[in-house]
């Protein structure tokens, strides 16, 4: 009997499928977008207008995944996994631009794409998890780490919610069930997180299977200051000496920081042919998705010429 995937889309969330998704919603794609997001880039083109040329549907399948490939008949080591959030799941964007759809015409291997909208690190390894459980073994994961004080939890209805350590004590505040509470203030030091992703490591070092990791975060175990008074805001950091401590944890080219803007060279290459900002105008365009798979090309070729 196989493990189910956890459902973690309320069905009012599908109801513009497949043209339209969180936070790429109608609403936001037509005039009268919210004054906080830009309509033009930094080369002065319009946003909307650059993604009307592409092909933007979120076809998912019956898991609720945007992959295209077949579970099913995909074969031991001829496929790769990837996990991660929104960004993964390219929000704002079309199929063939995300990063892990450019990064299997490069390879030449199956990618299956196992992004989650709005997801933490426990969704992506149980997702990575009940893939392996149910059907083959993949050649590599690529897990896109998410914001890391994001946790989940199981509604009565049988759905994943996930919060942020920030959306409980600062968005909702005094609405915050007894559940969230005890949710932000378990996951709000980032450690568990990382836990997380060092078991999975763990795990599939001991099946022979390469995990590399990246965040568009930085690689700092940062610290929330929770102290509850008026003078201090609950989402800033306590003052800590640790930049790349997340990297000191891993072995050696496993994880990896890509900026979302990245470096100015990366950046300048594809100034004004690609976009920095998907249709959401909140999410990372081809450009990044670009770089990002140009990137990750050269750490999965040097991982599979050792592993051979």
């Amino acid at each position: 009997m196989r493990n189910s995937f956890l459902r973690f889309y309320h069905p009012v969330v599908l109801q513009e499928l497949p043209e339209y998704f969180p936070t790429d919603s109608k609403s936001l794609a037509c005039p009268g977008m919210p004054k906080r997001y830009s309509l033009v880039d930094s080369d002065n083109r319009n946003i909307q207008d650059y993604w009307k040329t592409k092909n933007i549907l979120y076809n998912l399948n019956e898991n609720y995944f945007r992959t295209s490939h077949n579970f099913e008949t995909l074969k031991d080591n001829e496929f790769i996994l990837a996990a991660g959030c929104s960004i993964t799941m390219g929000v704002g964007i079309d199929e063939e631009s995300r990063w892990t759809n450019q990064l299997e015409k490069k390879l030449n291997i199956p990618i299956v794409n196992l992004g989650v909208g709005g997801s933490d690190v426990n969704t992506l390894i149980r997702n990575v998890s009940t893939y392996i459980a149910n059907y083959n073994k993949p050649k590599a994961i690529i897990i896109q780490i998410p914001e890391m004080t994001r946790f989940s939890y199981l509604e009565s209805n049988g759905l994943l919610e996930c919060r942020t350590y920030y959306f409980v004590n600062e968005v909702i505040k005094d609405s915050a069930s007894k559940i969230e509470k005890q949710g932000a203030d378990y996951h709000f030091n980032q450690e568990v997180a990382i836990l997380q992703l060092i078991t999975l490591q763990t795990v599939m070092s001991a099946f022979r299977i390469p995990v590399i990791y990246f965040s568009i975060y930085p690689l700092d175990l940062k610290y929330y200051d929770n102290i509850d008074n008026d003078s201090v805001n609950h989402n800033s950091y306590i003052d800590v000496d640790n930049a790349g401590a997340v990297s000191h944890l891993f072995p050696n080219d496993v994880i990896h920081y890509f900026h979302i803007q990245t470096n100015k060279a990366d950046f300048e290459k594809y100034q004004g042919i690609l976009m920095a900002y998907g249709r959401d105008h909140s999410h990372p365009g081809d450009l990044q998705n670009t770089i990002w798979a140009e990137k990750l090309e050269k750490i999965l070729q040097s991982k599979f010429r050792n592993k051979d």
